[in-house]
């Protein structure tokens, strides 16, 4: 968790920002399946629900950048804001939730587990959790103040319909993945349940060889 997010923190590129915030989520994944319980293990499948959907966006959005100013680099970047502003909210929508901040998809992923931690006196890991998220948080904003806010400066005309409408798919998933957060924490509880009770998976196996428990 921790070491990832230092190094997005250190990057100047969008795609470096976020390739290293693969292996800073990641770290959560593997901190609620480390701690191996039915909560930690429903909290791990929702968080990687999350990633997958956020994620992706942000790689389209910010590619969406580097063709406008033919590189990912924040420092030939800036105001991509007022050539695509409605991208530009997209984007800041899905850094958000990335970050964790409520009332977003990424909120709650990073809830369950880091609750989970706490009510299973992780302490240290608990801990570190919350601090990546603020460094997430902080990488994030750097991202949005350096590549879309400030003066525009020399940029390439390209169409952006295809990309915009295929990040908007991508938000409107994650935002129902949040309003609809019970239905999806259900069904990753049912799915560690299953984990955990084994006998549910050796009934349906003897129920198809006609063989007993």
């Amino acid at each position: 968790m921790l070491l990832g997010v230092m190094g997005a923190v250190g990057k100047q590129s969008i795609k470096g920002i976020l390739s290293y915030h693969i292996l800073s989520q990641t770290g959560y994944m593997i901190f609620g399946l480390a701690m191996f319980t039915p909560k930690a293990i429903a909290g791990g499948i929702y968080f990687a629900l999350h990633n997958i959907l956020v994620k992706s966006s942000l790689y389209l959005l910010g590619g969406i950048g580097q063709q406008c100013f033919g590189s990912d680099s924040l420092k030939k970047m800036g105001g991509l804001w007022q050539l695509i502003p409605f991208g530009g909210f997209l984007f800041f929508i899905q850094a958000m939730s990335l970050a964790g901040i409520p009332p977003l998809s990424g909120f709650w992923g990073k809830y369950l587990i880091i609750a989970e931690g706490a009510r299973s006196e992780y302490w240290a890991l608990t801990a570190i959790g919350i601090v990546t998220s603020l460094f997430t948080f902080f990488s994030m904003i750097k991202i949005w103040t350096l590549a879309f806010m400030g003066p525009l400066k020399a940029a390439h005309s390209v169409k952006t319909k295809g990309l915009i409408s295929s990040s908007l798919i991508l938000v409107i998933t994650s935002l129902l993945l949040f309003f609809c957060a019970e239905f999806f924490i259900e069904a990753g509880s049912k799915a560690s349940e299953q984990l955990f009770d084994q006998s549910l998976y050796r009934e349906a196996v003897y129920a198809q060889t006609g063989k007993g428990v």
